[in-house]
């Protein structure tokens, strides 16, 4: 029996709306919670760091860029820190999801020690992908198919993970002059901690273009 033009017309909007549903910007892995973000050795098999990054604020600089700080554990003596700056937002079914289209630069830092002296500083690049248009209060993100490796370390601190891969979700409070302090601070305490200054408030981003 011949389908009637309606119907027809219903069915293959439908159609339409499943193919674009699997375009765009990457999704966070199935499983993780909000709040999750977990990296994963690309070099030592089974070994991974997984941080409860329940406190998260971002900084809005235009429809394209945020900059973003999350922290695991205690706000002011965090375990795990992530900072990570978004120069392009990837739009769905427009997007490719490959190395050289990355959107977003990270540093990773982590702690360690009873008073937190030792720590290492792992960055690199990715895909950050807002659930919202950014400007708002808040906004729930993904981070995927992003690769990270230690650049800087202190004295003590042990890497047992080499490469690794970033993946996870996550929400984020605007608060533009809360982010602009705790990027400075944050540069001072690395700067006590190695011995030497390093950038967090602005990356390099040559390597990163938008397809």
């Amino acid at each position: 029996m011949a389908l009637k033009p309606r119907l027809f017309s219903i069915l293959l909007l439908a159609v339409f709306a499943v193919s674009f549903a699997g375009c765009g910007a990457p999704k966070s892995p199935s499983g993780k919670k909000l709040g999750d973000l977990t990296i994963r050795s690309l070099t030592q098999q089974g070994v991974s760091l997984t941080g409860k990054f329940k406190t998260g604020y971002y900084a809005y600089h235009d429809d394209n860029r945020i900059t973003l700080i999350l922290l695991d554990g205690d706000e002011q003596a965090p375990s795990q820190l992530l900072a990570a700056r978004m120069l392009w937002l990837p739009r769905g079914s427009k997007t490719p999801v490959n190395r050289n289209a990355t959107n977003a630069t990270f540093k990773y830092i982590i702690y360690a020690g009873a008073d937190r002296n030792i720590v290492g500083v792992y960055g690199g690049g990715g895909y950050l992908y807002p659930k919202q248009k950014p400007g708002k209060d808040h906004l729930n993100c993904a981070i995927g198919d992003g690769s990270m490796a230690l650049q800087h370390l202190s004295k003590g601190f042990a890497d047992r993970l080499g490469r690794v891969q970033i993946d996870g979700k996550f929400k984020v409070i605007r608060d533009d002059q809360k982010v602009a302090s705790m990027l400075k601070q944050l540069e001072s305490e690395l700067a006590k901690k190695l011995g030497y200054p390093i950038m967090v408030k602005r990356d390099a981003l040559t390597h990163v273009k938008e397809m």
